[in-house]
């Protein structure tokens, strides 16, 4: 009993199909049956196929005969067999494209007993699928040039780009441009380049020299010689077509508007090659990109006046931005010196400070000591262990106010100046170093810190660290003491940029605060005891800026709030 796995389409008993049928035994082929319109695709007669067990594989194409008994050993094997394309020389010595189809059938063990094969003329599709190859090649060496083209005023460049395209569109192995200047050609550019010591004579020639070159310029139309050593040439003609060993040759003119203004010449070397005509239509329209570079470099020229008018207005905003820049360095100096060179009477402050401590000490040990009235030692004692050690306090925690203030300042002005260096950063890196850093605040507040799975940015990455641990910093700060501290931190991406959300369930921000929270020493409550001196986010919004990035607040008093950094995303 016999089970088949697929069935034989009726199609094959069209006109471009052939069938044949082997029957197996023991995994050997022992006859085969051939239908008769094998006659049609290949010119043998199913008994020229009887007669001759070896014709089937000898009609393939010696280069394609592995591929096709690789094939018949896998169907014999009793595998699963793909459908396989290759080439036959039919008995007219015509070679054809041959797609083959297995149909494989089993006995009801499973066993191979026949195979039947479906053989199909495929010569035309592939014709069309070359043609469509060539098609796409010469798309794409014209989007190349048309891209160079656009990339640059340069003539020269653009010319080069063109025979580099032309002679890869059309799969011949040399190009040259000549340009017509005055009746002579101008060798412009070639590929692959010509030697140095290739003649001047040859790079300079009078178009009168070469009727080829003449014919393609006059008519405006390419002009194809399957083979130019067998075509009328004239000694000049024949003097490059020998040195260079040139075969099949295409003359494509460059023509703007009406008038032909040079000529692509693109020629096989050693054997002729064929060309289609698609192929020569390519040609034309790539030939019409490079002539219009002639006329871009004449705009070119006729912009030279627009061009100084724009470098004036580019050097008086340079030197605005020069002016803008010198500002700005004067003000971080002004800053760095508040924060910086103030803190040295700071320092004689709390030193005088101590030194007057210790003389308040030695001063009331003498009195302890000495004889003197009891109701002035009482006074003076009040004075010792009261009013100055009080005074000393204030002014210790003035100036330690004051060097922190300055501090602030300090790293204010060190955003200001720091060199920036853009990378891509690793966000989740970055929040997990920052969670292990302050592990033991979260831990000391009862705080608990959730870190979604977030995209990546583009910034610097210590000024990011700092952006995120000020916010979290912040956080914790100002946690509601009636309930347990939550912090979540989110993210997504939109419009090209990487938005993180750092919320909150603390005491919030009122309404009346919220446009002023980023301005510099700005507090929420100035007699608060959370510490700091309101700089976090002033620095926050400093380093946002310097990365092109930004940050806003949504905020409900006693609820908490959310702190949204906005920064450049990674582009994939």
């Amino acid at each position: 009993m016999l089970r088949n796995k697929q069935r034989i389409s009726p199609a094959t008993e069209a006109n471009i199909y052939f069938a044949y049928t082997v029957y197996i035994k023991t995994g050997v082929s022992v006859k085969t049956k051939y239908s008769e319109s094998c006659f049609t695709v290949t010119g043998y007669t199913p008994q020229e196929f009887s007669d001759d067990p070896d014709l089937w594989i000898n009609m393939v194409s010696e280069e394609d005969r592995d591929l096709v008994r690789q094939q018949e050993a896998h169907i014999l094997s009793g595998h699963f067999s793909q459908p396989i394309e290759y080439r036959i020389t039919r008995k007219d010595g015509i070679i054809r494209w041959i797609d083959f189809l297995v149909i494989p059938q089993y006995d009801i063990e499973g066993n191979l007993i026949s195979y039947s094969a479906i053989l199909r003329d495929i010569t035309e599709s592939k014709k069309a699928e070359k043609n469509l190859y060539t098609y796409a090649q010469g798309l794409a060496a014209l989007l190349e040039v048309n891209k160079s083209i656009a990339a640059t005023l340069d003539l020269q460049n653009v010319l080069q780009a063109s025979v580099n395209g032309v002679t890869k569109m059309i799969g011949l192995d040399t190009a040259a441009v000549y340009l017509l200047e005055d009746e002579m050609l101008h060798l412009r550019a070639t590929t692959p380049p010509l030697p140095l010591q290739y003649p001047d004579e040859l790079r300079i020639a009078p178009l009168a020299d070469h009727a080829h070159i003449r014919k393609a310029i006059s008519s405006g139309k390419p002009v194809f010689v399957s083979d130019i050593m067998r075509a009328n040439l004239t000694p000049a003609e024949r003097f490059v077509m020998e040195r260079r060993n040139l075969r099949t040759t295409l003359y494509v003119p460059l023509i703007i508007g009406a008038k032909a203004i040079g000529v692509f010449i693109v020629s096989s070397v050693g054997k002729p090659l064929p060309i289609s005509d698609t192929v020569i239509d390519l040609s034309c329209t790539l030939a019409n990109l490079a002539a219009l570079a002639v006329r871009n470099a004449q705009l070119y020229r006729d912009g030279q006046k627009y061009a100084a008018e724009l470098e004036q207005t580019l050097a008086e905003r340079k030197k605005l931005l020069k002016t803008l820049s010198a500002k700005n360095n004067e003000l971080q100096s002004i800053v760095y010196v508040a924060s910086h060179d103030l803190r040295s009477p700071l320092v004689n402050i709390e030193g005088f400070g101590g030194e007057l401590t210790k003389t308040c000490l030695d001063l009331k040990r003498l009195l302890d000591e000495g004889s003197i009235d009891h109701d002035l030692k009482q006074k003076l004692i009040s004075i010792f262990d009261d009013s100055i050690p009080d005074s000393i306090k204030f002014i210790k925690a003035g100036t330690a106010k004051m060097s922190s203030l300055l501090a602030g300042l300090l790293q204010v002005s060190r955003v200001g100046t720091k060199e920036v260096e853009i990378k891509p950063l690793d966000i989740n890196r970055m929040m997990h170093d920052i969670r292990h850093s302050i592990e033991f605040q979260i831990k000391e507040v009862g705080a608990e810190l959730a870190i979604e799975e977030l995209s990546n940015c583009l910034g610097d990455g210590d000024m990011v660290n700092q952006a995120f641990s000020n916010l979290i910093g912040n956080a914790l700060k100002y946690l509601d003491l009636e309930r347990k501290g939550k912090i979540h931190i989110s993210g997504r991406t939109e419009d090209g940029m990487s938005i993180y959300c750092v919320e909150d369930n603390g005491i919030g921000i009122a309404p009346e605060h919220q446009d002023n929270i980023f301005e510099l020493f700005h507090r929420l409550d100035p007699a608060d005891t959370a510490g700091g001196e309101g700089l976090g986010l002033t620095i926050v919004t400093r380093i946002l800026d310097r990365l092109n990035g930004n940050i806003t607040v949504e905020s409900e008093l006693g609820k908490g709030s959310k702190f949204f950094i906005s920064l450049p995303t990674v582009k994939a």
